[in-house]
């Protein structure tokens, strides 16, 4: 389809009239209860007991389907452009990136998704040929998460290693992960509102050979555009992570990590929450690769 304009996202989305006050919300507060409402018991909850009905296993395409719901249009953010879509495809879409970053940065003993939540991301990969027999470990914050993902994992022939994590705990998992894992995040560091070094120092201690976030990043949001300006806003009435960027450049400054990609609003299903690629490395003496 053509590509859209900034003017066509009123008719896709109800945030830009919210965003102005000219229609009614309540802003968010990113509590653990709030988290614990919205994913524990609504979304992957209500999603793990759509999986527990009688009747066939919960296939991966299944349970994308329920999560992603009515499969209507949508304006998608692909390409430094706005353009027409729809979830199913969207949703395809970023998957293909997602695993076309995490093979760039092969060879690695294991990988490993922190905040997996349904495992709907690493499944895909632990399928995909270029990813065949390396071991894959998924670590959740939620029971329903982590249940969803052994259920999935099971229905799709997929071995997986799970166990529960916290992104503001250190450390962040007790996941017994290989040195020279590589480590990513898909939109899950975004629920935590101001992330502290400790996040960082915790990835360190895993000893990863890179790590990856897929992440919406506030400080990529250009204030000098628009759309850049509707993202922040977004991003602050939604209590959504502000200092991704800011931490890892303050920890490059003090010589722990090197960041070896950084890529701004890449890929977006909601234009307003478009992620960014980041990937940096422990360097040398601050892991235990050798």
């Amino acid at each position: 389809m053509p590509p859209r304009n900034l003017n066509d996202l009123p008719l896709f989305s109800p945030w830009p009239a919210r965003l102005l006050g000219l229609e009614a919300w309540t802003r968010r507060t990113r509590t653990r209860d709030e988290i614990d409402r919205e994913f524990e018991k609504e979304k992957w909850g209500g999603l793990l007991r759509f999986g527990l009905r009688p009747g066939p296993p919960l296939t991966l395409e299944a349970a994308d389907a329920w999560a992603q719901g009515a499969d209507i249009p949508i304006l998608s953010w692909e390409s430094d452009q706005l353009v027409e879509s729809t979830p199913s495809v969207a949703h395809g879409k970023y998957r293909d990136l997602v695993a076309g970053v995490v093979e760039r940065y092969f060879p690695a003993t294991a990988i490993a998704e922190l905040g997996a939540g349904y495992g709907s991301i690493l499944i895909d990969i632990a399928r995909r040929p270029a990813f065949r027999g390396v071991p894959m470990y998924a670590a959740e914050l939620t029971e329903s998460g982590s249940l969803l993902i052994d259920m999935l994992a099971a229905s799709e022939g997929v071995t997986i290693t799970t166990e529960r994590c916290d992104l503001t705990a250190s450390p962040i998992t007790e996941i017994d992960l290989p040195v020279g894992s590589l480590i990513y995040t898909s939109y899950a560091a975004q629920y935590v509102p101001r992330l502290s070094q400790a996040f960082v120092e915790s990835l360190i201690a895993l000893s990863p050979v890179a790590v990856i976030h897929i992440e919406p990043c506030f400080e990529h949001c250009d204030p000098k555009t628009l759309l850049g300006l509707l993202r922040r806003r977004y991003i602050e009435v939604n209590d959504y992570n502000t200092n991704l960027v800011t931490i890892l450049h303050e920890q490059r400054e003090r010589g722990s990590i090197d960041i070896v990609e950084e890529r701004p609003a890449v890929f977006g299903s909601n234009p307003l929450l478009a992620a960014s690629i980041l990937v940096w490395r422990p360097m040398r003496g601050e892991s235990r690769i050798r």
